[in-house]
């Protein structure tokens, strides 16, 4: 009983936080969001929920402030939430989202390189880098093309179905980060478009 009672004690207070949280959040009032996140996490330092919330807080008030060193923070909860559960598939997102905006997706690269080279046995380190490599050699290939004496690289690979794949994967992101650290308030057309794009771009990038 006496657990039982703790248990949902806890579920009430990560609720209110959540609910504070996002009360702020529509007033677009990412100090106060931050702020909210970072005080819950001092009560519930492992709740994975909480540090998801404070982690999209940090790109959302960088996004406002244009102060790049705020998706830096918010990888650094990423990173410490996939490492500590590497199956945890918003975190992969959300660092990927972060990673776009902050200019650091080759940076990322190479760190969950290693991480399979050290976890070869971890599936979802090597679904994400997929998509960060996607990612990557397109805004590479688009950068080139449009340097000084570029030339337009007719088709990525030689296929289109890698390009079918990047679109998807830049629609994923840019929807991804519309939805935001608490899917279940999305709208359903959201979640749809969000796990079509995924589910396309997956497919296209599978190994034959």
């Amino acid at each position: 009983m006496n657990q039982n009672a703790g248990n949902d004690h806890e579920t009430s207070t990560i609720e209110a936080f959540l609910k504070q949280a996002d009360i702020a959040r529509q007033r677009q009032a990412w100090d106060d969001v931050v702020k909210i996140f970072q005080v819950a996490l001092k009560q519930l330092p492992e709740e994975r929920a909480l540090r998801r919330g404070l982690a999209a807080a940090y790109v959302a008030k960088a996004d406002r402030m244009g102060f790049k060193p705020m998706y830096q923070r918010a990888m650094e909860e990423y990173w410490r939430l996939v490492t500590s559960d590497p199956s945890d598939e918003l975190s992969h997102e959300g660092l990927l989202t972060a990673a776009v905006k902050a200019d650091q997706l080759g940076e990322v690269l190479e760190e969950y390189r290693a991480r399979i080279a050290r976890s070869p046995d971890v599936d979802f380190y090597r679904a994400a880098f997929k998509k960060i490599q996607a990612l990557y050699l397109m805004r590479v290939e688009t950068k080139t093309d449009a340097a000084p004496g570029g030339r337009f690289v007719p088709l990525i690979l030689g296929r289109v179905a890698p390009i079918v794949a990047l679109l998807c994967l830049v629609g994923w992101v840019v929807v991804r980060f519309k939805i935001g650290p608490h899917p279940e308030l999305a709208s359903p057309k959201l979640i749809a478009v969000e796990h079509l794009l995924g589910r396309t771009g997956s497919f296209v990038l599978s190994d034959p």
